[in-house]
C-alpha cells in the first residue's frame, strides 16, 4: 500500500512529462514461486506477464492488473473494503 500511495502522490503532482503506472502483480511464474510444482490457476507465464506490464506502461495506463484475470474485475470492490478485510493475518 505504501508504494501505491507514493505513486498516487506523484500522479497528483501532475508533473509535465511524468506518467505513473501502478502495476498490481498477480501470480506470475518466477523464481519467487518456483516451489509451486504444478501449474496453478490464474498463474501467468513470465514472458506474457512481463509483456503485459510493459504494454500497460507504454499505453500510459493509470493502473494495471497482471495477469488481468481474475484481478481486474475485483479490483474496484476490493479497493472499497476496509484493510482489515483484505490484509492477510500475520
Amino acid at each position: 500500500m505504501a508504494v501505491y500511495a507514493a505513486a498516487e502522490g506523484v500522479r497528483a503532482e501532475n508533473i509535465p512529462g511524468v506518467d505513473v503506472t501502478v502495476v498490481h502483480p498477480g501470480r506470475i511464474r518466477s523464481e519467487m514461486n518456483e516451489r509451486v510444482g504444478r501449474r496453478t490457476r490464474f498463474m501467468a507465464d513470465t514472458v506474457p506477464g512481463v509483456r503485459a506490464m510493459v504494454a500497460a506502461v507504454q499505453r500510459r495506463r493509470v493502473r494495471a492488473y497482471v495477469p488481468a484475470r481474475p484481478w481486474a474485475p475485483v479490483g474496484l470492490p476490493v479497493k472499497r473494503l476496509p484493510l482489515s478485510a483484505v490484509n492477510r493475518p500475520a
